[in-house]
């Protein structure tokens, strides 16, 4: 239900009350009742006006209304300009954040992540370990560019711009990419509520990697082995290993990091000390024994979490 569908489903609340219905029912509320007053009328109904203006000309909202939802009219698009110069996807988003006026801000991740959906970027990663974003020939093909510049570690980082052409299809299809968003953020807020599940007959297809994976990067295959889906973060996996002695918080350059102790040395959490454009940094990796442990133990897991 869009929002200004949620507002003619309220007015039609407020106008069967200030006809004195309940309209939960339909029936005819008491004279008595608090409700029946006048005054109280007269409000129902001065609501109920606010609310036609709002449904007959959308526009009235941007004045006089600002929602957590995004509502996108004729006149949240022109204010949305396209430049001939090449810009960031954070700078488009912020132009689309301005013009919406909600108090739920917009975000580049929203179009990013309508961009990989639909194929226009692609998600690499860097020698460094770190994931980047990077336009595949379909996102090329539209306009979206990339630069690319050294890390400080032998790789390269990827700057994405769009041309003026990649922000009007942008633009042309903001309808397409908040709709995703919004069920994106809903199946997040229903994903919350729902424990983690798995059986041990979707672990058994885990696939080990020879090549250390980041925790990030093996809760991701775990849970896209989960058929029931449900709420697991990289952190619970990093805090059960905290709990039973394979990691330790130590503080390093200023910043608190989650170290291999001995123990978890042994059974080959890795730790490797690097530079990248943020600066210094603690990459911590797990090779295939370190896998095997928190696969093995993914129910204890989440159980403790």
């Amino acid at each position: 239900m869009t929002e200004l569908e949620k507002i003619a489903y309220a007015r039609s609340f407020i106008d069967k009350l200030a006809e004195g219905i309940d309209p939960t029912d339909g029936m005819v509320i008491p004279e008595g009742d608090v409700i029946r007053k006048p005054r109280l009328v007269g409000c129902l109904k001065y609501v109920s006006e606010l609310f036609s203006k709002v449904i007959e000309n959308p526009e009235a909202a941007e004045a006089i209304y600002k929602g957590a939802d995004w509502i996108l009219t004729s006149g949240v698009t022109s204010q949305i300009q396209c430049y001939s110069d090449h810009v960031s996807i954070s700078a488009l988003a912020k132009r689309i954040d301005e013009a919406l006026n909600s108090t739920r801000k917009f975000t580049a991740a929203e179009i990013n992540t309508w961009l990989i959906e639909n194929g226009y970027l692609e998600r690499c990663t860097l020698r460094s370990g770190r994931t980047t974003k990077k336009p595949t020939q379909k996102g090329r093909d539209i306009g979206i560019l990339t630069d690319d510049v050294p890390d400080g570690n032998g790789g390269v980082k990827h700057f994405v711009w769009c041309s003026l052409n990649a922000q009007a299809f942008i633009k042309a299809h903001l309808d397409d990419i908040i709709a995703l968003a919004n069920n994106g953020k809903r199946a997040k807020r229903e994903n919350r509520k729902i424990a983690f599940s798995i059986t041990q007959s979707e672990l058994s297809r885990f696939e080990y990697s020879e090549t250390p994976l980041m925790i990030s990067q093996i809760t991701d295959k775990i849970k896209s082995l989960s058929s029931a889906g449900g709420n697991l973060k990289a952190t619970d996996i990093t805090n059960w290993l905290v709990d039973i002695g394979f990691l330790e918080i130590k503080n390093e350059n200023g910043k608190n990091y989650k170290m291999p102790t001995e123990s978890g040395l042994k059974i080959g959490i890795q730790y490797e000390p690097k530079s990248g454009i943020r600066g210094k940094y603690i990459a911590v990796t797990y090779d295939m024994t370190a896998q095997k442990v928190i696969v093995d133990n993914i129910h204890a897991i989440v159980n403790v979490g």
